[in-house]
């Protein structure tokens, strides 16, 4: 039986591939909070993204809700926070990471090429 009272978030995890030193890729990830929108507001998202009124910067902030398992350089834990989100999608490539997932979870798994 599916039931209607769905969470406003649901977590998806996030692989952000980092270049390295002498052409090595390191591979890092972090489960994301991820905002559940309702059909009409997701039917509209879409349609910003396609016409190109709505930038990655937005889109990301759209949908990052919150995470898990992110830390600073010190290795503490990196709180939910406007200043840390917005720190957080300002690394490269962390952003587009997390707008791939974010579509990643839209087709239930399946990445977009």
């Amino acid at each position: 039986m599916f039931k209607l009272d769905l969470s406003n978030d649901y977590s998806w995890p996030v692989k952000v591939d980092v270049a390295g030193d002498k052409g090595l890729v390191k591979s890092f990830s972090f489960t994301a909070r991820f905002r559940r929108f309702a059909q009409d507001e997701l039917d509209q998202v879409m349609r910003d993204v396609e016409a190109k009124t709505l930038g990655d910067e937005d889109l990301a902030n759209r949908v990052l809700v919150g995470w898990e398992d992110v830390s600073d350089a010190d290795g503490t834990v990196l709180e939910v926070s406007p200043a840390n989100k917005a720190a957080l999608l300002n690394t490269y490539p962390v952003r587009p990471a997390v707008i791939g997932a974010f579509f990643e979870s839209l087709q239930g798994g399946k990445r977009k090429n």
